[in-house]
């Protein structure tokens, strides 16, 4: 919070979620990123069940240095992938993991160990970060350009900070949700004046 001309600003996380238009080439290439992520999150479960069967502890940062080894050799097929698409899958396994164990701490009956993901879940989806641009009628991803947007002037072009957007389908659809970071007026502090 700061303060800034009398008036007290406070930040503030948003989420805006609306469909997308993508064409062939970006189609084919959501399809392949979603692919990705599913592969690289099963990769990480699969790795950290191991390690723990093997009584070796493991983290998601010493796991992306060892996957990041075995790219070169063994994953070829990733090299030019953004790598905001494989980090968003171990953040998200990481997350799933430390929820487990919470839940796990706090003697929930049902815990729910991460599963592995499936294709026959359906397509999936991916996040990506960093360089991330919106305008009235479209959005911008890094390695994929400007993806048109169905509902024009919706999502906030100005003022605001992109943190991610997560690309995701439902029943043959694609859909962007986009996560920002705004600074608005703290109401509170503008009643008590």
């Amino acid at each position: 919070m700061h303060y800034f001309l009398g008036i007290y600003y406070m930040k503030q996380f948003r989420a805006y979620k609306t469909e997308i238009d993508p064409n062939n080439k970006q189609r084919t290439l959501f399809l392949q990123y979603a692919g990705i992520s599913r592969f690289v999150y099963n990769w990480a479960l699969s790795d950290r069940i191991e390690r723990y069967k093997r009584g070796e502890k493991s983290n998601i940062y010493e796991q992306k240095r060892r996957f990041n080894a075995l790219k070169k050799t063994e994953f070829p097929w990733l090299n030019g992938i953004a790598y905001t698409v494989t980090e968003s899958a171990f953040v998200n396994l990481d997350r799933a993991y430390q929820n487990f164990f919470r839940r796990v701490k706090q003697d929930k009956e049902k815990a729910g160990f991460p599963h592995f993901k499936s294709r026959k879940d359906g397509i999936g989806a991916f996040t990506m970060r960093g360089h991330l641009h919106t305008r009235q009628n479209g959005v911008k991803l890094p390695n994929i350009g400007w993806v048109r947007v169905k509902e024009q002037d919706y999502l906030p072009v100005s003022d605001v900070k992109i943190l991610s957007m997560n690309i995701s389908e439902q029943a043959g659809r694609w859909f962007v949700s986009v996560q920002i970071e705004q600074e608005v007026a703290d109401p509170t502090l503008a009643k008590n004046k």
